[in-house]
């Protein structure tokens, strides 16, 4: 059994409500160039993450090691008020080759908690708490981030889903 028994955050939820987010082909690319690299961000990514970060505590559960993670993440949240925690390619279980990132050891309300994500492999233990958005590399006209953004607000604001928020999915 590769499952940890101490949750992965161990303190209090910051809002009512919580928001897990992947970050490849979800809110950025990376592109691999022969002179290096570089990521492009989703058109909508910042004010997607400024308008989600006034209803939902946002955690990023990335399949990416820290240090690459963060320097994307730290460029996207430069004064570090968006993000409320970071998981790392640690934290990920790896099945049959696939990463899947079991939203049962975060510490977090799962009533309360939804998880977009590019791939549904990665959802696998979560698929109630399940928000797919389309993988992203390049489009400079892609609106998920958008419509996204609309639908999150109204699922966290109607109040129709106070008690479990993943009916709003």
């Amino acid at each position: 059994d590769n499952m940890p028994s101490i949750p992965f955050i161990r303190t209090p939820m910051k809002k009512k409500f919580c928001l897990v987010l992947d970050i490849d082909e979800t809110i950025s690319h990376t592109l691999k160039l022969s002179f290096g690299g570089y990521f492009l961000l989703r058109p909508g990514a910042k004010i997607f993450l400024e308008e989600m970060s006034k209803y939902y505590e946002i955690i990023i559960f990335t399949s990416s090691p820290k240090k690459y993670a963060d320097k994307i993440l730290n460029k996207i949240d430069i004064n570090g008020n968006l993000i409320s925690h970071r998981l790392y390619k640690t934290h990920v279980l790896f099945e049959n080759g696939k990463s899947v990132k079991n939203l049962n050891m975060i510490g977090r309300d799962l009533t309360k908690t939804i998880f977009v994500d590019n791939l549904r492999s990665n959802a696998k233990y979560n698929l109630s708490n399940f928000c797919q958005i389309t993988t992203w590399k390049s489009d400079i006209f892609d609106n998920k981030l958008i419509k996204l953004k609309e639908k999150l607000i109204y699922i966290a604001t109607c109040g129709k889903y106070d008690n479990d928020i993943t009916q709003g999915l």
